[in-house]
């Protein structure tokens, strides 16, 4: 006898799958575009995916359809499904291939409880096509307001990641010494909130990996660290995405584009200022057209073209960096940056 599994049963078994690797943070539900809402969307220390979950009386053709608009807002999507009761078409796989999209394969026993998620078919990670405004709205709500989780009332999340950035900045590298100075340095934080800022100042791409339980700062996680030295002793201050300081506090205002940034596209927008901060593009004579850019780098392909150009033009929204005109060029905002 053929079991019949719920699309209840494939979500429960997919969160903890996702929990598994690494996807800490997940929001439930979750509407991407008008009248499209994906079962959950999450993101890791790397990547923001969308997951469609289908039950055994589910169809693939809907799930299909709805995860090809999702690539839209996200670096992959899959499809998850289970193993008994349900089938798909090789034309249907063939589209998912095409389109980059990933399967997961819930298996079940008799008792319907999940053995097992196998993934079937990678997902392909690319971000040419995609919408990064969206993207950015996506992950401020994974990062900071948490939805589905509920808000932490008492210290934001901002707050902690701007701890981590800081204390890095004074020559504080090894991880267990970092938990213990952002615990030290209020009776709000713990281990989990500490080992949970630190993650995600990995995931916002401000710090990176020295050696084994050891973090340095990204380039644009010293730039923070530079803003937050020159804007005050206690940097322990509400920084609300919608607060109304942004028009008291430019430098209150830089500190949150940082955040918005590492929002919108985590590889295209750091590409973009270390290949200008490298090459000590800080005036317009050495100004670098979009294909020099790509030239200069050696970690991203003609197609992503696109994404590199609307990154650097953010970066130029939020005042990192400046351009010239016939043809465009950009370079590095050298009076902001010596702040």
């Amino acid at each position: 006898m053929v079991l019949l599994i719920s699309e209840d049963k494939v979500k429960e078994a997919t969160i903890d799958y996702l929990k598994e690797r690494g996807f800490e943070y997940i929001i439930p539900e979750y509407q991407i575009f008008e009248k499209y809402a994906a079962d959950f969307v999450a993101t890791n220390e790397q990547n923001l995916i969308a997951i469609e979950c289908k039950g055994s009386n589910g169809r693939f053709q809907e799930a299909l359809g709805q995860a090809i608009i999702y690539k839209r807002a996200n670096d992959a999507v899959y499809i998850s499904i289970p193993n008994q009761g349900f089938s798909y078409t090789n034309i249907e796989e063939e589209i998912c291939v095409n389109e980059g999209l990933g399967i997961l394969l819930c298996h079940f026993d008799d008792e319907e409880n999940c053995i097992r998620v196998e993934e079937i078919l990678k997902p392909k990670f690319d971000t040419s096509v995609m919408d990064l405004e969206m993207r950015f709205v996506i992950l401020n709500d994974l990062l900071f307001e948490n939805k589905g989780k509920g808000r932490d009332p008492q210290l934001s999340k901002i707050h902690r990641v701007c701890e981590v950035v800081w204390f890095i900045s004074q020559g504080i590298h090894n991880r267990q010494i970092l938990i213990d100075k952002i615990i030290q340095d209020s009776n709000l934080n713990t281990t989990k909130t500490a080992n949970i800022a630190i993650n995600m100042s990995r995931i916002m791409d401000l710090i990176k990996i020295e050696t084994k339980q050891s973090y340095i700062l990204t380039e644009i996680g010293y730039y923070l660290a530079k803003l937050l030295d020159n804007w005050s002793d206690n940097i322990i201050i509400d920084l609300s995405l919608n607060n109304s300081f942004l028009d008291n506090d430019p430098i209150q205002a830089q500190i949150l584009s940082i955040f918005r940034i590492k929002c919108l596209n985590f590889r295209f927008v750091r590409e973009v200022f270390r290949v200008l901060n490298k090459l000590s593009i800080n005036d317009d004579s050495k100004a670098l057209t979009i294909e020099e850019i790509m030239n200069a780098s050696s970690h991203h392909r003609p197609t992503d073209v696109e994404s590199i150009k609307l990154s650097a033009n953010y970066l130029e929204e939020v005042g990192l960096v400046k351009t010239i005109l016939r043809p465009k060029k950009y370079y590095l905002n050298s009076e902001l940056l010596k702040l």
